[in-house]
């Protein structure tokens, strides 16, 4: 039998599958509506990950294929998170959408290495449906964090109770205008001051149950603090806070109500698009965990 050395042993290791890349891009769905687009983005982490970077490119196109609104995005990932690290990523449109428009969004994820990087990547290209939709300004509609920045003068109150804590103006502003990828529960306080103002204005009362528990889980948890990492956080805790968040912000972006009441621009009314995987060479729970340590 013929001797295998420890050369020829790791060459062989090297070039079995798994062991080449060991940040991979392994799962991507996107939707979109009238409001904004979402991604849920999963990628598996291999032993002997050393650096990885996730990148990103969503655009609008109108019906002539002409860019209207762009977000890009690059950051870098953490090796020791795996071996799954889910990411759920969006962006809100500049104003609601009214007629034929295509949202594609392209991502990356480079496994970096001593001799350069792997590269895998998968998009989505998808029709928001929004030709002749309800005008979300009307009455009893649903509105996003942007919304209500933009609009101070449609405020239907300027204090609210958040978790346990009662929130002046200033202090609402100013957790509204935090982004996406702050901690998570800035993210999910946000989300919950947007929810009470919808409400307040008279928006369906569908989410009320997932509002008292927000509120329950905000006056439970540690109190959040800016550049706090937040590794403190059991995986109970996160994923609790990770479905409160993702409840409220699908009411946030529902749009309208039809002439029933019932909400007709609802996120789940939007099909997914979603892309087969494409490895060059050598993204759920795991991809929202780690954009928020």
């Amino acid at each position: 039998m013929r001797k295998i050395t420890l050369a020829s042993a790791l060459l062989i290791l090297l070039a079995t599958p798994q062991f080449t890349s060991a940040f991979t891009l392994d799962a991507l769905s996107g939707s979109a509506d009238c409001n904004g687009w979402n991604a849920n983005v999963d990628i598996v982490v291999r032993d002997g990950a050393f650096m990885g970077q996730l990148e990103y490119a969503v655009v609008l196109r109108d019906a002539d294929g002409f860019e209207v609104q762009r977000f890009d995005y690059s950051g870098m990932l953490d090796p020791l998170a795996g071996p799954m690290l889910s990411f759920l990523v969006g962006g809100d449109w500049d104003a609601p959408l009214d007629g034929t428009y295509t949202v594609e969004g392209q991502f990356w994820v480079y496994d970096i290495t001593a001799g350069g990087n792997n590269t895998t990547s998968d998009g989505f290209s998808i029709d928001p449906g929004c030709s002749g939709a309800v005008d979300p300004a009307g009455d009893g509609c649903t509105h996003t964090a942007d919304f209500w920045l933009e609009n101070p003068g449609l405020w239907p109150v300027d204090r609210l109770v958040v978790g346990d804590r009662e929130m002046d103006r200033s202090e609402l502003e100013s957790v509204l205008q935090m982004r996406r990828h702050c901690l998570l529960m800035f993210a999910l306080m946000r989300e919950q001051i947007v929810a009470k103002l919808n409400l307040a204005s008279g928006a369906p009362d569908l989410i009320a149950g997932t509002v008292d528990k927000t509120d329950a889980f905000l006056a439970s948890a540690a109190t959040p603090r800016r550049g706090h990492r937040g590794r403190g956080h059991g995986g109970r805790e996160y994923g609790q806070a990770m479905r409160l968040q993702a409840e409220l912000h699908r009411y946030n972006r529902s749009g309208c109500p039809d002439g029933s009441g019932i909400l007709t621009l609802t996120y789940d009314d939007v099909e997914y698009g979603v892309v087969g995987k494409a490895a060059v060479e050598d993204m759920s729970l795991g991809t929202v965990k780690a954009m928020y340590r």
